[in-house]
């Protein structure tokens, strides 16, 4: 995405819409601002500690409009510590999913990705055995439209990282750890088999 800053241009990669609880669920320290307001507001941007510098140098960020090539300005609202590279949710700038609220709001888009907080004692069974209702109810004429069905599943997020069966999902297969650790295995064995019979033989010429 392409941002201006008075007039000067910058082109950011991994730029995402998220809405006001998407700091309840990702913990992020933030540098300026404050987490619980940040997404809040329509046009409203959080960017991490780098792009910050990069548009607006030493200089506090807070409260600075950016504008994109369509002249939608963004206001911002927080700056959060740098997004390891090794996290789930790896972004560069978040922006308020509020801006288009008519298609955050439909039931029908496929690009979004929702992240449930649940009480440690929630009965997860249970809580899946109400999504057939809520496709009925509010996702099946769309879907039914297009000729297709869709279900709906919960996945922990600590299991996502080569485990997730899902499309979207590119954080590594444990199918790959078990056939390498198992190459390696026989390698070793292999090997191992080979010194015994090298030692065998020079003992026996011994």
């Amino acid at each position: 995405m392409m941002f201006r800053q008075g007039e000067r241009l910058f082109y950011e990669e991994d730029i995402f819409a998220a809405d006001s609880t998407v700091f309840d669920i990702f913990t992020h320290k933030f540098i300026e601002g404050n987490p619980k307001q940040a997404l809040q507001q329509p046009g409203s941007v959080v960017l991490t500690q780098r792009v910050a510098e990069r548009f607006f140098g030493k200089s506090p960020a807070l409260g600075q409009v950016l504008q994109t090539n369509d002249t939608t300005s963004y206001k911002v609202t927080g700056v959060i510590q740098d997004v390891p590279k090794n996290s789930h949710f790896t972004f560069n700038a978040l922006l308020s999913l509020n801006q288009n609220q008519r298609n955050a709001d439909g039931w029908g888009n496929f690009y979004i990705n929702s992240y449930l907080l649940l009480s440690k004692n929630a009965d997860l069974k249970k809580l899946e055995a109400g999504f057939p209702g809520l496709y009925e109810k509010y996702m099946s004429g769309i879907f039914k439209r297009m000729g297709i069905h869709i279900t709906y599943q919960m996945q922990p997020l600590t299991s996502i990282h080569l485990h997730s069966k899902f499309d979207g999902e590119s954080n590594g297969d444990i199918g790959y750890v078990y056939t390498f650790s198992a190459v390696a295995f026989f390698m070793l064995l292999i090997a191992s088999i080979n010194y015994m019979n090298l030692a065998t033989a020079q003992s026996a010429r011994r």
